[in-house]
């Protein structure tokens, strides 16, 4: 079954059209046409925006056959719509102060009539405090979804979508430091100092920075070392033009050239990287404490990987390496391995990479114990294979629909009809895209789910039973 909207800008058309893209079988009967009113709602809210936004490419994509090339234009659209939303829900986050216990309204139109559209949904008895502290809780939770949902688009967008001889692994090492940014807490510059003169390793940040993929941070680290340093200043020096040219390298560049002229200039640099690292290594004298702190950010380059403590024999005159591993985890580890051993893989090897870094177990206690971060590593695993995508749709929808409920003071749920928050349509949106893409083509679905019961009638497929729900919250007004 394949779905169609179209009509006029508050009308919807939804009807059936032939087999799916790329099937050979035979189409379903068709159904009968309806016409799917939507109801109006003038809530200027950000969550509503970003329902007609996509809504519209939604739309764009239903006219006719698409090439891949707007399937993935379409795809980083609707993207960007969920990333104009949580930057306009981070507005309406800030705290609203009280006056003698009146409430004082946030002086822009748009948080005021979004304000007001949730406090009125709140139960009559609650003071106006407590509806705020509900509603800040419901846009804490809102603006969490809307960034898992970009994040987890975003990696099915770049190893299922993306042209697949394209190099993305410096499209994947800036996925990875939004996913680590989302689950694990911030690490200020100013912490990073202070591990830094508590372990009294001058190369601390630069360490850091590296395995965390900011180059151009780690470089502005090394300035104080090279004032600090007389003796170490043309190694530095040299450091700092390695990291300089390495960055240079990025194909985010818009580098010209061929693949082979790539792969010679990054030779090239290789070789460098090895020349300074032996130099220092082979001096002549035992390496000073500063040196090999150094020696252990060129083994960071040089390797692609953090030093361990089985490793502790490449740190000449070092009683034991493990002091030089930084922040050792599977995306710091998966940085490595992106920026300085395979800088131009493309998605098939970056998937087994991913694989490879998610089976370590070097994560901190404190993180590997965290509930939330278990959870999204098991979902970054399944987002590795076309096949799994069905479970990380059902987590997105399971998800979607958990955070678009409120709880008043006596725990009874009100529904966030008024504003537009009842259903998670992105889902809905990215099933359209991956089935346009071949990859969710007559997808099964799970029978056993109560929620899915009712659109097995006319829906055979993951796709169309999405579609569906959707079909039915604009039906609803929702």
């Amino acid at each position: 079954m394949n779905f169609t909207f179209g009509g006029k800008p508050g009308q919807l058309l939804l009807f059936t059209s032939g087999p799916p893209p790329s099937s050979d079988k035979q189409s379903s009967p068709p159904l009968p046409h309806r016409q799917i009113e939507r109801i109006s709602n003038h809530t200027p809210s950000p969550y509503r925006r970003l329902q007609n936004t996509s809504h519209q490419t939604f739309r764009s994509l239903q006219e006719g056959s698409v090439s891949e090339e707007k399937i993935l234009q379409s795809s980083q659209t609707y993207r960007t719509h969920l990333q104009e939303a949580e930057n306009e829900l981070m507005n309406l986050i800030e705290p609203q102060q009280y006056d003698n216990g009146s409430y004082v309204e946030p002086p822009l139109p748009l948080e005021i009539q979004f304000t007001r559209s949730l406090t009125r949904q709140q139960d009559a008895s609650d003071s106006p405090a407590h509806a705020q502290e509900t509603m800040q809780r419901h846009f804490d939770a809102l603006l969490a979804y809307l960034q898992l949902t970009e994040i987890v688009w975003h990696l099915c967008e770049l190893l299922h979508l993306e042209n697949s001889s394209k190099p993305i692994s410096s499209n994947v090492i800036d996925w990875i430091q939004k996913f680590e940014g989302y689950v694990l807490d911030t690490t200020t510059d100013e912490d990073i100092q202070t591990i830094a003169r508590d372990k009294k390793d001058s190369f601390f940040p630069v360490r850091y920075y590296i395995c965390h993929g900011r180059i151009d941070d780690a470089i502005a680290a090394c300035t104080p070392i090279l004032q600090s340093y007389g003796d170490q200043v043309q190694e530095v020096q040299e450091l700092i033009d390695l990291l300089k040219e390495r960055k240079n390298l990025s194909p985010t560049n818009k580098q010209r050239g061929s693949k082979r002229n790539q792969q010679r200039q990054w030779n090239d640099w290789k070789k460098d990287v090895q020349e300074l690292t032996s130099r220092m290594e082979h001096n002549g004298r035992t390496n000073t404490t500063v040196e090999l702190q150094m020696i252990a950010v060129l083994h960071l380059m040089l390797n692609g990987t953090n030093v361990s403590k089985e490793d502790h024999h490449l740190l000449r005159g070092g009683e034991d390496g493990e002091q030089y591993v930084t922040n050792c985890s599977w995306m710091s580890e998966l940085i490595l391995q992106l920026s300085y051993d395979q800088p131009y893989a493309v998605a098939h090897e970056v998937v087994v990479l991913m694989r490879k870094c998610l089976d370590k177990t070097d994560d901190s206690n404190e993180v590997a114990s965290d509930p939330t971060y278990i959870r999204l590593r098991v979902l970054v695993r399944e987002c590795l294979y076309p096949t799994r995508l069905p479970v990380v749709l059902h987590f997105l929808d399971t998800e979607g629909h958990n955070i678009h409920s409120i709880k008043n003071s006596e725990g009874i749920v009100c529904n966030g009809g008024q504003s537009g928050i009842t259903a998670p349509w992105s889902v809905a949106h990215l099933s359209d895209i991956l089935y346009k893409k071949n990859i969710l083509l007559n997808e099964p679905v799970d029978s056993t789910a109560d929620d899915t019961r009712a659109a097995l009638q006319q829906s055979p497929n993951l796709r169309d039973m999405y579609i569906e729900k959707y079909a039915c919250s604009l039906q609803n007004g929702k």
